[in-house]
């Protein structure tokens, strides 16, 4: 099995990723939910069936996992960050004051008007209704190590994941199936 990693030189691999980004402008941010550190954004059409509480089984189209800060902003204030999740009980995310400043935020299904990769794996969606999804990795990368900060991806599709880590962009073009003895 070889490097599941596209490999394109620092120059280009920003404008890459950006193309295989801009799909999702024109297209609703309709969930957020988190997994241990890793905030879930879906956007995009949902498939599946969601569960008693409107959520949860519901696949979506595009995702965005992300593991370093962000912030949904709206008229320069910070309407939800990702602090606000790492202080909180996983579970108050669907329900209580937290839940309901989600719900406040994503039910309207804020539509992508535009999307920006600026420098050092900063990301932002500019939202309707004034929001912007703001996403700023705040780790360097070493020698030895690095960072994962964002993910984007289509679930269920063979399309490559966008992935920002501290070393900079890739596609990763997915794990190729082993052959069997």
């Amino acid at each position: 099995m070889g490097d599941r990693r596209e490999s394109s030189d620092a120059p280009t691999s920003r404008l890459r990723a950006r193309r295989h980004l801009q799909i999702v402008v024109g297209k609703p941010l309709w969930d957020l939910d988190l997994a241990v550190d890793m905030a879930m954004f879906s956007l995009g059409s949902s498939a599946g069936t969601p569960g008693e509480d409107g959520r949860g089984m519901a696949k979506p189209e595009y995702a965005l996992h992300v593991q370093c800060p962000w912030r949904l902003v709206r008229a320069g204030i910070i309407e939800l960050g990702s602090w606000d999740l790492a202080r909180a009980d996983p579970h108050a995310l669907h329900g209580g004051p937290l839940g309901e400043r989600i719900e406040r935020l994503v039910r309207p299904r804020p539509e992508v008007l535009m999307l920006q990769l600026k420098t050092a794996g900063s990301l932002v969606l500019g939202l309707s209704g004034g929001m912007r999804l703001e996403v700023f990795p705040d780790s360097g990368a070493t020698k030895s190590t690095s960072v994962e900060f964002w993910r984007f991806l289509a679930p269920g599709s063979e399309r490559p994941h966008v992935v920002c880590e501290s070393d900079g962009y890739f596609l990763d073009q997915g794990v190729e199936p082993t052959a069997m003895p």
